[in-house]
């Protein structure tokens, strides 16, 4: 009996031994599995507006924290949300408006950020200060690049008053682009969906001969028009100096909201 429990006994060791190893390997592998990737890719808009600026402030915080925050242009939210669903960004800026016309089944909301008004700049006595939309049929109007929020906002709210490219020009172009056409006086109006600390809106704020158009009905719009609220840009936010605007604005405006796909690790949606 001795002899065969001392060939039992080294046997159970190894046993042993190797239980323990395989038990250190599965927790290695948990623990690697369930630690967030380092790098990952957050979608914007156009580099000269408000998403982006923001992305850039996300990227200097994460790499406090040891990530490296990779950032992607895009034409608008539409391509965001088209990136996230296909796996090819992890996050991303979307204006609210974009989600009623895509899938946003696998995205995840992790926070509203700031609303976003709809500009409509216009060069002044073309049309005048004191017309409204309705007025804006026959002219050359930019809405924006296809799937951007201001193509939907802007498109949304033309076509409430039957104005598109049978009575109108409509011009499809970024907004950098639409900005200098409007400047040259190639454009007549051009919509833009921004957020007050836009380096764009701001631009077209300061530009001589460049106007607002005012928005009339505003209540109408808000009922009709979905996810569409009332904002107000007070006199002088943009510029105490120079008074800019130099009075109390009503605006249209959506919401900047970003999301996530749903594969986003979770310290790093907390983060």
């Amino acid at each position: 009996m001795q002899n065969v429990w001392d060939f039992i006994k080294p046997l159970l060791r190894w046993i042993a031994l190797a239980i323990l190893v395989s038990a250190l390997i599965y927790l290695l592998v948990l623990i690697l599995g369930i630690q967030p990737p380092k790098a990952f890719t957050i979608a914007t808009g156009r580099e000269d507006g408000a998403y982006y600026a923001f992305a850039v402030q996300y990227k200097e915080r994460f790499a406090e924290e040891g990530y490296t925050l990779n950032i992607r242009s895009t034409a608008g939210s539409h391509e965001t949300i088209d990136l996230l669903n296909a796996g090819e960004v992890d996050a991303g800026f979307i204006q609210n408006t974009a989600s009623e016309d895509r899938d946003v089944s696998q995205l995840s909301t992790l926070a509203s950020i700031f609303s976003e008004p709809l500009w409509m700049f216009h060069r002044q006595g073309r049309p005048q200060a004191e017309e409204r939309i309705p007025n804006l049929e026959r002219l050359r109007i930019g809405i924006g690049e296809v799937g951007s929020g201001t193509y939907s906002a802007s498109t949304a709210l033309l076509n409430a008053y039957d104005i598109d490219e049978e009575n109108s020009t409509l011009v499809i172009a970024p907004s950098r682009e639409a900005a200098d056409l409007l400047k040259a006086g190639e454009l007549d109006v051009m919509s833009l969906v921004a957020g007050a600390s836009s380096p764009l809106v701001n631009e077209m704020l300061t530009t001589p001969g460049i106007d607002l158009l005012l928005f009339t009905r505003r209540k109408a719009y808000t009922s009709r028009l979905k996810n569409i609220f009332e904002v107000e840009l007070a006199e002088g936010v943009i510029d105490l100096k120079q008074n800019i605007p130099p009075e109390d604005k009503k605006l249209l405006a959506a919401t900047a909201t970003l999301v996530a796909n749903d594969e986003l690790h979770p310290d790093l949606a907390r983060l």
